[in-house]
């Protein structure tokens, strides 16, 4: 498996930009109960381990944008969803310059 377990997040200093930062997480598809499948993220390298023999699939990555609104409220934007960490990591990277900061493996 070329996949990995990877959360990141990527401060946005485009000023103009109503998204404060773009968080990179993990995720795994699972049967659910009705047939169909649910995606669900992965935070942890023991939920990662634990739920292998579940996932249908490889993980793979999706990023969101976070923006701040009112107080402490965070609206949250999906803007891509990637097989590759490689390219999750290249398309954070030509959104902002920066180099994503890598939570966890």
């Amino acid at each position: 498996m070329t996949n990995t377990l990877c959360n990141g997040l990527v401060k946005n200093n485009n000023p103009k930009s109503p998204i404060e930062y773009f968080e990179l997480v993990t995720v795994r598809e699972f049967p659910d109960y009705s047939g169909g499948t649910i995606v669900d993220q992965i935070t942890s390298a023991e939920q990662f381990l634990d739920t292998e023999h579940e996932a249908l699939d490889d993980p793979f990555y999706q990023i969101y944008g976070k923006r701040y609104e009112y107080d402490t409220n965070y609206k949250t934007i999906f803007l891509g969803e990637f097989y590759s960490l490689d390219k999750a990591k290249e398309f954070l990277y030509n959104l902002t310059g920066e180099i994503p900061q890598i939570i966890s493996y």
